[in-house]
């Protein structure tokens, strides 16, 4: 029910996302945690609060339909980040590569996520962890050779933008947290030396991933135009504060 006072009326959400094709039913994620319906300092003619269960049930519905996957190769690498992906590079970190390929070899990283992620917002801070199945390919004239099966958690920073009331994330940066080989091909791989060459590979790639598929628009009406004058993260919620500009009925 909305909630009606002498300063303000709030009206809470279902803020769930489901896959349509299975019809909505409970997602297996935390419920929301508490968030205020009104905040007196934030200022704006309307405010917005978005709490992390939305943002982890659209992830474990992402994952559930397979889109949680990813292709990292040189497509992808910041061309500032000092290295190529090749066995030239790969090498310093795994030397027995070096004895069975090439230099200019080009390696690929397949990666999988292998549970749904979990969001957890913080004051100031938009973090999601994953854990991930990364498979490491040679490519060699026209074969791919998966070399090394792991298993990785890694520490994701996003920001949030609000653009024409669209809500977009933005990859900030990513940390590898532990590394757990699972196949290695009768190589000798030491598991910190991997995670180094992971972490690498974090650094110079995660700006540059694609996530604007899981922009969506701020909930609205077609009768006013939102403007956001303030946006922040709090413990387990975002809070927007907008002032709208209502659009005057034709004459």
């Amino acid at each position: 029910m909305p909630k009606v006072t002498p300063g303000y009326l709030s009206l809470p959400v279902d803020g769930t996302f489901f896959i349509t094709s299975q019809g909505k039913a409970a997602v297996p994620v935390a419920p929301a945690t508490p968030m205020p319906d009104y905040d007196g300092a934030l200022g704006g003619q309307i405010q917005v609060f978005l709490n992390q269960y939305l943002f982890n049930t659209g992830l474990y519905s992402a994952w559930k339909t397979g889109a949680l996957k990813l292709e990292i190769s040189t497509s992808i690498l910041d061309p500032l980040a000092g290295f190529k992906l090749n066995v030239g590079w790969f090498k310093k970190y795994v030397p027995e590569v070096g004895q069975k390929y090439g230099d200019d070899c080009r390696i690929v990283l397949l990666v999988d996520a292998r549970t749904a992620p979990n969001v957890k917002l913080t004051m100031n801070n938009f973090g999601i962890v994953f854990t991930l199945g990364v498979s490491v390919y040679v490519e060699s004239g026209t074969q791919r050779i998966n070399i090394i099966d792991s298993e990785v958690v890694v520490d994701v920073a996003a920001r949030m933008d609000i653009q024409n009331w669209i809500f977009k994330p933005v990859l900030e940066g990513g940390q590898v947290r532990s590394v757990r080989i699972i196949r290695s091909g009768g190589l000798q791989v030491n598991e910190i030396k991997l995670k180094e060459s992971y972490n690498q590979v974090t650094r110079a790639t995660v700006k540059r991933v694609d996530v604007s598929k899981a922009a969506f628009a701020l909930p609205s009406s077609p009768d006013a135009v939102m403007a956001a004058v303030s946006f922040a993260v709090k413990e387990g919620y975002i809070q927007i504060a907008a002032n709208p500009t209502f659009k005057l009925p034709p004459v």
